[in-house]
C-alpha cells in the first residue's frame, strides 16, 4: 500500500507521540524529499547470489520484489515468482540508478556530506520499497559518520517505523566509546529515554552514558536487556560493557563477553568486538585484543570512528610490546583509510616522531 509517511504522521499519530515528533524532526532535517515508501518495481535486472540445497553458491538474475529480514521475494527472468529464505542469500546487487551508484562511491571514499545529498537524489527517483529502505539506511550511516547524530537517530527511527523488522538494524547510531552529544542531540536523547519506544530508548541511553545522565541511562539499559526484541536486548547488554571495561575480570571477558558477541547477528557485532578488544588490552592479552579490534575495520569498516579507534588501539599496544614493524604498518593504514579522524591524526604524529628519530 502506498503511504505518504508525513500525511500518516499527522493523521494517525497522537499529539504527544514520540513517533510524530521523530518524524517531524526528520522532515525538517531532510526537507520534502520523502515521498511514498512504495511503488511499482523497476524492470531492470537485479543480481542475487545465494546458496542452493547443497550449500553451493549460485547466481540468479531477475527482479527482486521485496527483501526483508526473513525472505527475499524474487521474479526470475522467465517470470516465475519464488520466495527465498534470507538465510540463504549471500549478496543482492540491485539495478542502481546513476545517483545511487554515485552516492555509494562517495560513501566508500568517506565523502559523507556528498553521499547524503546524492542518496537523497537516489531516494527521490527510486520506486522500489526495499531499495528505498537500503538508501535510507545508508543516509543514516552517512549522518553517523558525519557526527550528525541527531539526524542519524531520527532518520533511523523513521526507517524502523516503516519497517519494524528491518534488516538494516545495523545502522542504529549507537555510541561505542566516550561520547558527549551536542545540546540538541542530548535534548532529543533525554526525550527518547523517557517517552520513546525501545529502540529510541536504546539510542538515547547510549548517547547519554558518558554524561551527567549516566545513572538514568544505565537503568534504562538494564531494563532493555529483557526487551522482547532480541536485537535491542543484545545491544543493551553490550552497551553496558562500556561501564565495565575497568572492573570486569579477564575470564568474564574471554568467556561471557565473547560468547554473547558470537550469538548476536553478525552485522551487529562491530561495537561489541571493539569493547572486547579494549577490555582484553587492559588484561595484557595483546594478541587476543588485536584480533578482536581488527575485526572492526576488516568487517565493519563503515563504522568510521570506531574502526579508526580500533586500528589505533591495536597499533599502539603492538608498539608498546616492541612490535614496531606491525605497529607502523597499522599506523600507515589508519592514515590512508581514515583521514580526518582523531585516530588518524594521532597516527600521523606517531609516524612523524618515528621518522624524526630514525
Amino acid at each position: 500500500m502506498a503511504v505518504n509517511m508525513f500525511m500518516l504522521m499527522f493523521v494517525v499519530c497522537p499529539e504527544d507521540s514520540m513517533t510524530r515528533r521523530s518524524l517531524a524532526i526528520a522532515f525538517c532535517v531532510f526537507g520534502p524529499f520523502f515521498g511514498l515508501f512504495s511503488g511499482r518495481t523497476v524492470t531492470a535486472e537485479d543480481r542475487v547470489v545465494l546458496l542452493d540445497g547443497d550449500n553451493r553458491e549460485i547466481v540468479r538474475r531477475g527482479e527482486v520484489l521485496d527483501y526483508s529480514r526473513e525472505t527475499l521475494n524474487f521474479r526470475t527472468s522467465q517470470g516465475r515468482e519464488i520466495k527465498i529464505p534470507a538465510a540463504r542469500v549471500i549478496q543482492v546487487e540491485p539495478a542502481r540508478s546513476e545517483s545511487h551508484r554515485l552516492a555509494d562511491q562517495h560513501f566508500a571514499a568517506g565523502q559523507f556530506p556528498q553521499a547524503q545529498g546524492t542518496y537523497r537524489d537516489a531516494f527521490r527517483g527510486e520506486k522500489r520499497t526495499w531499495v528505498r529502505r537500503e538508501i535510507l539506511s545508508q543516509i543514516v550511516k552517512s549522518y553517523t559518520n558525519s557526527s550528525n547524530y541527531r539526524a542519524a537517530g531520527t532518520t533511523f527511527l523513521l526507517l524502523l517505523e516503516e519497517d519494524p523488522a528491518t534488516r538494516h538494524f545495523d545502522a542504529i547510531p549507537l555510541a561505542w566509546k566516550a561520547f558527549q552529544p551536542s545540546p540538541a542531540a542530548a535534548k532529543v536523547a533525554q526525550d527518547w529515554l523517557v517517552n520513546g519506544a525501545a529502540p529510541a530508548k536504546l539510542i538515547g541511553a547510549s548517547w547519554l552514558l558518558s554524561t551527567a545522565s549516566r545513572s538514568a541511562a544505565i537503568n534504562v539499559l538494564q531494563q532493555l536487556r529483557r526487551d522482547r526484541d532480541r536485537r535491542v536486548a543484545q545491544l543493551a547488554l553490550t552497551q553496558l560493557w562500556r561501564t565495565q571495561l575497568v572492573t570486569t575480570r579477564k575470564d568474564i571477558v574471554l568467556h561471557e563477553w565473547t560468547r554473547t558477541a558470537s550469538v548476536m547477528p553478525f552485522e551487529l557485532r562491530g561495537g561489541p568486538h571493539y569493547l572486547i578488544g579494549r577490555a582484553l588490552r587492559k588484561h595484557g592479552e595483546t594478541d587476543r585484543s588485536v584480533l578482536e579490534l581488527m575485526r572492526v575495520p576488516i568487517q565493519y569498516g563503515w563504522m568510521r570512528e570506531v574502526a579508526a579507534e580500533s586500528i589505533w588501539e591495536a597499533a599502539n599496544q603492538l608498539e608498546q610490546n616492541d612490535r614496531s614493524t606491525q605497529a607502523l604498518r597499522l599506523y600507515r593504514e589508519l592514515v590512508r583509510d581514515y583521514p580526518g579522524t582523531m585516530s588518524a591524526e594521532q597516527a600521523e604524529q606517531r609516524l612523524a616522531k618515528t621518522a624524526a628519530r630514525d
